[in-house]
């Protein structure tokens, strides 16, 4: 008897590209997609018919779909390509790569239930570097179109993976502001980049005119990338007599170093390896500049937080800024 509902646990995810094909990803239950419509009332209450007091609709476009899950970073690099298209531009452009996701539930009866989001963009990815869970990645974004479609397309075929999935615990981590490290006492961190898009209005009067029901329905096509912003925040305990040279703990900073020199102004490094050949490694060094707030929250523990904001002064490339390194 084939299924009657489709469970999330039996959901599999699927990145497509010409380069990638179907590579099936490692999602937590958090996966989630959707796509609303835009809704445009107007008023049909007159002077001549007062009693008319509810608007009436009028549909003629979609709004971007969205999708959020979390992935692992594993020691392997088959969960790479998700990275690379958050963090890297098409090449030759300074926009963002595209692709296509499907959610598929698969029914060993009937044909498998498969939504599809178009043209998808990665509009922000969050690095959670916890002691109490593997490192992995957040992922949220938006694509042009939902469709339920009847099957995988014609052709498909899983992406090999690895046969191995490694799963890469904090064993070791460091943190240094102007070369000076942060020994002990970081309680919490967390590591954002933000991809601000723009979906570019395609909508005129004739496509309205020709908009006279779902079939036919306005799609966003096309975005535009206005802005990146990656930072993030640390927590950290306040001894009575700070290990760290030159930090003050309740202040602000904005630091911009010259070509020249060779010191790093922020770091951030979380993996499996002490020489982080495996993690994630977040490094600002020459020619860029990284601003900088702490204040101290009084709490059980005194803590003081500090919130930064990276700007690039060279490339505004981010792969060499913020690295996933794999096997």
């Amino acid at each position: 008897m084939a299924n009657e509902f489709n469970f999330k646990k039996n959901l599999k995810v699927y990145l497509h590209t010409a380069a990638t094909g179907y590579l099936p990803l490692d999602v937590s239950e958090d996966v989630s997609f959707g796509q609303t419509f835009a809704n445009s009332s107007y008023p049909t209450k007159t002077i001549h018919a007062t009693h008319f007091l509810h608007q009436r609709g009028n549909i003629k476009k979609a709004n971007p779909a969205n999708f959020n899950f979390t992935i692992p970073l594993l020691e392997e690099n088959d969960l790479k390509p998700v990275f690379d298209r958050l963090v890297q531009f098409q090449s030759s452009t300074n926009t963002l790569q595209t692709f296509d996701l499907y959610f598929r539930y698969p029914d060993s009866v009937d044909t498998d239930d498969v939504f599809k989001i178009e043209t998808c963009v990665i509009t922000e990815g969050l690095f959670i570097i916890n002691q109490a869970q593997p490192l992995s990645l957040t992922i949220s974004g938006q694509g042009s179109k939902l469709s339920r479609i009847s099957g995988m397309p014609s052709g498909f075929s899983e992406a090999s993976r690895s046969s191995t999935r490694t799963f890469q615990p904090l064993n070791f981590f460091e943190v240094k502001i102007l070369n000076n490290a942060i020994q002990k006492g970081v309680t919490s961190v967390s590591l954002e980049l933000q991809n601000d898009i723009e979906w570019i209005n395609n909508t005129s009067v004739h496509t309205g005119v020709l908009t006279t029901g779902l079939s036919n329905t306005t799609y966003p096509t096309a975005f535009a990338l206005k802005e990146r912003k990656l930072g993030g925040s640390l927590s950290v305990y306040v001894e009575d007599e700070s290990s760290v040279t030159n930090q003050v703990i309740q202040g602000w900073d904005l630091s911009t170093l010259t070509a020249s020199s060779h010191t790093s102004l922020f770091e951030i490094k979380a993996g499996s390896k002490s020489d982080f050949s495996k993690g994630i490694k977040f490094v600002v060094d020459t020619r860029d500049e990284i601003t900088n707030t702490r204040r101290v929250t009084s709490e059980q523990l005194m803590i003081y937080n500090i919130d930064f904001s990276y700007a690039a002064v060279g490339s505004l490339n981010l792969n060499n800024i913020i690295k996933y390194n794999t096997a």
